[in-house]
């Protein structure tokens, strides 16, 4: 387990080495935050905005899969 430890933290020392690596990082952090809220908010969006059931939620989970 400790080694586990040890290479994450050498991962983030090239993290912070590395400029490239460091803003894929940042990038890819805000765009899964993005992300997240929008997981978060499909099911009132489909149920309450649509007025879709579960066949719809379905559907626009499935073109989130595909698009992403």
């Amino acid at each position: 387990m400790a080694g586990v430890w040890k290479e994450w933290l050498d991962g983030l020392g090239q993290v912070k080495q590395e400029r490239l690596i460091a803003s894929l990082f940042i990038v890819m952090g805000i765009a899964y935050l993005g992300d997240s809220m929008f997981s978060v908010l499909i099911v009132p969006l489909v149920k309450n905005i649509m007025g879709g059931g579960a066949l719809q939620l379905s559907w626009v989970m499935m073109a989130h899969g595909i698009g992403g």
